[in-house]
């Protein structure tokens, strides 16, 4: 279950039905694109650095911006 904070994120998904363990990509995915910090501190909480560049590289969802965006973030460590 994700935190009810993020609710707002999914607006046209069913939140219950949500889970990190079934959707840990459509959830990173998600949260990156529309969440604040808290979110992005709850992706970096589950994921590595790798692993959310390359779910983010893998998506026809994520433009070119956003994805030089979290490179750059996540190459600064922070």
């Amino acid at each position: 279950m994700l935190p009810e904070n993020f609710r707002k994120y999914f607006w046209d998904t069913d939140f219950s039905k949500l889970s990190w363990e079934e959707y840990p990509e459509y959830i990173t995915k998600r949260l990156l694109m529309f969440g604040n910090h808290e979110a992005e501190n709850f992706i970096k909480s589950k994921l590595t650095t790798s692993e959310i560049v390359s779910i983010l590289s893998k998506s026809k969802e994520v433009d070119p911006k956003t994805l030089n965006y979290w490179k750059f973030v996540l190459s600064r460590g922070k």
